[in-house]
């Protein structure tokens, strides 16, 4: 599957603007496009794989807190800024306390949290690694759980 505007109505246009620019490429995105035209003026073919399930990322601590469950987890390759995961989970807590222990455990595990984009909806951080972890939360109404999270990570190319 190549990136189309079906990816967009499925995720945040604004999310991969924001991880693009973070990587230094900024995309212009055309209606059902089958590439990314960055502002370099170069094309690039992205791949999205659905996966079965959540991989485990390096250096991104695993939840702790109660019963949680992966909603959908996405992989794409081919970016310019390298490869990136898009997973969802369901969380019992509320979304301050999922945030907040993200925030926690990634500092603890050697990410630079960026404290002046921090929202109570969002956060992003770094790791020397060539990372880029940016975390979403939102209250759900799903059964049995409180909030919605989105983690978003790259892996910059070597």
């Amino acid at each position: 599957m190549l990136f189309n505007t079906r990816f967009l109505s499925q995720f945040s246009l604004a999310t991969l603007l924001v991880t693009c620019t973070m990587f230094g490429s900024l995309p212009a995105i055309a209606e059902n496009a089958t590439r990314i035209a960055l502002a370099s003026g170069s094309r690039q073919s992205v791949r999205v794989e659905q996966l079965k399930f959540a991989p485990t990322l390096a250096f991104v601590p695993t939840y702790t807190g109660r019963n949680f469950i992966s909603k959908e987890a996405v992989r794409y390759t081919g970016l310019p800024t390298g490869e990136c995961y898009n997973l969802t989970y369901m969380m019992r807590e509320d979304s301050a306390m999922v945030l907040n222990w993200y925030q926690d455990a990634l500092r603890q595990s050697g990410w630079t949290v960026d404290d002046t984009t921090r929202s109570k909806f969002s956060l992003s951080a770094t790791h020397a690694q060539g990372l880029c972890c940016l975390l979403f939360v939102r209250p759900t109404q799903s059964s049995g759980f409180a909030t919605e999270l989105t983690l978003r990570f790259s892996i910059r190319p070597s």
